[in-house]
């Protein structure tokens, strides 16, 4: 395309129209480069309606303030923005009701404030503890879930960084333990074939297990102090993928050490 006419530093995404159903979203695109002369620094989304990208590029990678690319969401509809570019530093969602679901950058300083809605936030990086240039991501109102997509994302150190997620979900081969993040209430775990793991589960977190994903990972399920003598454990396993179709999740007898009982739904 022509720079002299792609050289934008701000651009603003308006997402009106369209009707969503419970199986199609409104206002659906692929990627988008939005300024082929890799200028833009910030990014606003009003979004009256839903609105559904893929990774969204052309964010300032050269200039003094590069790889500080910031986005704004607004408005009642739910926006779904992919994997942000690695040039992206922030998303503000403070404004916007209807939910936002992304994964993050790889930047340590990234800075979330999420929706009052429902939004689904995956883990990019470890993210920085440091005074200057601290990471924070916060899912604010809503019931909001945090996908943990890396074992090293939530730490004792790090994991005080996440705030305002209700559910928590990991990946496959990913493990975390729930000493080392606050105000989680439901677990997922999305395993496939490499060793999955939630440990330090409070008696709460231990009844709203949610085993997601299908294949011959080995999945640990720790409840704190469970070797405890005297103490009586129980962990509660529903096994739902979410698909609408029926379909078999093969799922390796879980590993829970010291847990004397088991109660599995199907859902």
């Amino acid at each position: 395309s022509d720079s002299a006419n792609d050289d934008w530093a701000a651009v603003t995404i308006n997402s009106t129209g369209g009707t969503a159903t419970a199986s199609t979203a409104a206002n659906v695109v692929g990627a988008l480069d939005l300024a082929a002369g890799n200028t833009m620094q910030t990014l606003e989304i009003n979004a009256t309606t839903s609105f559904t990208s893929g990774t969204i590029v052309g964010w300032d990678t050269t200039s003094a303030t590069a790889n500080k690319g910031a986005i704004t969401i607004k408005g009642a509809g739910a926006v779904s923005i992919g994997t942000l570019d690695n040039a992206v530093e922030s998303v503000n969602a403070s404004t916007n009701s209807g939910g936002v679901t992304a994964t993050l950058s790889n930047q340590t300083d990234f800075q979330f404030t999420g929706s009052t809605g429902a939004d689904v936030i995956t883990t990019g990086a470890v993210l920085s503890t440091s005074t200057a240039a601290p990471g924070s991501v916060s899912g604010g109102e809503g019931s909001d879930t945090l996908v943990v997509a890396g074992s090293t994302h939530i730490s004792a150190t790090v994991g005080a960084k996440y705030t305002g997620f209700e559910t928590l979900q990991v990946q496959n081969g990913v493990s975390v333990d729930l000493d080392n993040i606050a105000g989680v209430t439901d677990l997922t775990i999305n395993q496939a074939g490499t060793a999955t793991g939630l440990t330090d589960l409070s008696a709460a977190q231990a009844a709203k297990v949610k085993i997601a994903g299908t294949g011959a990972g080995v999945v640990t399920v720790g409840v704190k102090s469970a070797a405890t003598v005297g103490q009586v454990d129980t962990v509660t396993l529903t096994i739902d993928d979410g698909a609408a179709a029926v379909a078999d999740l093969v799922v390796t007898a879980p590993v829970m050490t010291g847990v004397e009982n088991l109660v599995i739904n199907a859902a």
